[in-house]
């Protein structure tokens, strides 16, 4: 059963290039009770590659909250499905849980 579901994700991860795999896509597979986990995987890893790095989200914060998060963003803002869903990700992310000032550069 598990490695039904890593060798699923694989395959999902190598499909969804950021130029491939836009709003539309994300927000469809949110929806579908079938590929929801696949989109659950996606949010997630775009999370993990710019936690800390683009946005700071508290420890506390579960997958399942920016999950919903970027769900809800794509409901009330249909006209940015069309981006790159990495990009739709960071972005909300950044805006909700932005990092604190690490001081300020000349």
């Amino acid at each position: 059963q598990m490695k039904k579901y890593v060798a699923a994700l694989i395959l999902f991860s190598a499909s969804a290039h950021a130029g491939f795999f836009d709003g539309n896509k994300l927000y469809k597979y949110m929806q579908d009770n079938t590929n929801s986990f696949f989109a659950m995987g996606y949010v997630s890893g775009v999370h993990d590659a710019g936690d800390k790095a683009v946005f700071c989200t508290p420890d506390s914060v579960r997958v399942g909250q920016i999950f919903d998060l970027i769900k809800l963003h794509l409901e009330m803002n249909p006209a940015d499905r069309h981006e790159a869903a990495d990009i739709i990700i960071m972005r909300v992310l950044k805006q909700h849980y932005p990092c604190p000032n690490r001081g300020t550069r000349s």
